[in-house]
């Protein structure tokens, strides 16, 4: 795999389906790539489906750092901060990334120094009214209640991924209520975070992107970007 560079300028996000992945690869990724914790974790899934889900976002995650850096998938190590979200080892090559996976998804995000969050969703998930009160609100709410029936579970959606890839981002996910923010959207369509801020934190700090990786999924990505340089998305699909 060629050497490529990380950029300060760039959020570089890839992505993979397991029918991107033959058996061949998944063996092989399983055996000599994955370490024990990682296979130990994998089997946990009691689907074979889910598994190969897992190993494919593993397999994803690897080879990026793979070649963002030089340093081969199979060396990578890996720690959790305080509140579950996965890290570098100390002594790799700094680099802030995150995974999702839903379906037959597998997606990746990546930056060089600045923390990171993503998240995707099928767009036709299923989504009622309670769950979304629980959810959303102030001007999410609004949008989501007032917009057509059959197009509530896709505005839906698209909070959600958002919020989602934020409380990933500050690496608290799960201990942060989603209720403590909310977004809403710029005259040019461009989500802009509004919360109940903690200390140290100003929403300006980050910054947001709505994409489509793949048909049929909705996904948000999340980076905090203190100095406010312009940071471009770099989508693409990852084939082994």
């Amino acid at each position: 795999m060629s050497r490529e560079a990380l950029s300060q300028n760039s959020l570089e996000v890839w992505y993979t389906s397991c029918a991107d992945i033959d058996e061949e690869t998944f063996h092989r990724a399983e055996t000599q790539i994955l370490v024990r914790e990682e296979r130990e974790r994998m089997y946990r899934y009691r689907q074979p489906s889910d598994r190969r889900l897992y190993l494919a976002a593993r397999l994803l995650l690897r080879s990026m750092l793979e070649a963002f850096t030089g340093v081969a998938a199979k060396d990578w190590r890996f720690r959790f901060n305080e509140h579950g979200k996965p890290e570098t080892e100390e002594g790799f090559p700094p680099v802030h990334f995150n995974i999702s996976h839903s379906k037959d998804l597998a997606i990746c995000v990546m930056h060089p120094g600045q923390e990171v969050g993503v998240d995707v969703e099928p767009i036709d998930r299923q989504i009622d009214s309670g769950t979304a009160s629980s959810v959303l609100i102030e001007r999410e709410w609004e949008s989501y209640s007032e917009s057509p029936e059959e197009q509530r579970s896709e505005v839906f959606i698209k909070y959600w991924v958002l919020k989602e890839a934020y409380i990933k981002a500050t690496g608290r996910g799960l201990f942060m209520p989603l209720t403590d923010f909310f977004f809403e959207f710029d005259n040019a369509g461009n989500p802009q975070l509004n919360s109940r801020l903690t200390e140290g934190e100003e929403a300006e700090d980050w910054s947001f992107f709505e994409f489509q990786p793949a048909g049929g999924y909705a996904a948000a990505a999340a980076i905090r970007n203190h100095s406010s340089q312009v940071v471009d998305l770099n989508v693409r699909r990852f084939r082994p």
